[in-house]
Order: C-alpha cells, then structure tokens, then sequence
C-alpha cells in the first residue's frame, strides 16, 4: 500500500480531483481531503466528514482526516492559529514523506487542500497521473 498526495488550491478543486479519481476506478473510501480545518478540528476519524467538505466528496466516497491542533505561533484559521509543529505532526501522522512535509505544511498555510489516498504500489503513479492531470501541485524531486 502506497499513499500519495497532492495539493491543491481549494476545496472544490480538492473536491474535483477526488472525484476524477473515482472516475478512474479508484477506491474513493481510501481518499481524504486535508485542510487546516481538519487539523484543528479533532474529529480523529479519516472516515468522518468534517464542516467545511462539500458534496461532490461526500457523493466520491471521500472522507476527511482530522487531528487535535495546539494553539501556537503558525497559521491562522477562523480565529485558531496552529502551530508549525501540529501542522507538520499532523502531515507526518497521515504519512507525508519526511521530504515532502515543508511543501505541503507552505501549502495548507495558504489554505490550500491536501488530497490523499491509499493506493496499491503498482497503482501509485496512475494516482498522481490523475491528481496532477487534476490541477494537483506535488514536490518537485531534489
């Protein structure tokens, strides 16, 4: 099994590239979409939708992981300001690439969306094709 991800600008394209994986004949179940509301939302559950997820995920299969958040200096959402340390905790406990966390950590301080999804090995490079081909922004490799 293999997670990869992606970083998108907005929920609802976060939302579309979900549902283009789905198209594709992906398992939508094993997809999450991240935000800093997620982070700070606590819900714990990769299954269990939080607030601030649309339709079209709901209808793909996607659900939402969520973490407890500290209070901090970092980035600030609705009021709450997360820390550096739970935002990049967080990334590590979804299984973020060492490597990888300080791109996705920039991109979910600019309230950008980070999708991801469980995959099987052979599968992973169709996924990031599709994620990608859907407006997703990955890492570029050192």
């Amino acid at each position: 099994m293999k997670h990869v991800f992606a970083l998108f600008s907005d929920g609802a394209a976060a939302e579309n590239a979900v549902k283009k994986l789905a198209d594709k004949g992906f398992d939508t179940k094993k997809a999450e979409i991240h935000s800093q509301d997620t982070i700070k939302g606590g819900s714990g559950t990769p299954t269990e939708p939080a607030p601030n997820i649309g339709t079209v995920a709901g209808a793909a299969g996607a659900g939402v992981a969520g973490d407890s958040g500290m209070a901090g200096g970092g980035a600030a959402v609705g009021g709450v300001v997360l820390a550096d340390n739970t935002i990049e905790g967080y990334l590590s406990k979804i299984g973020v690439d060492s490597d990888a966390i300080p791109f996705y950590m920039h991109g979910l301080k600019e309230d950008g969306h980070v999708v991801g999804i469980d995959v099987a090995n052979e599968d992973a490079e169709q996924a990031q094709s599709v994620l990608t081909d859907a407006g997703g922004q990955i890492p570029q490799a050192k």
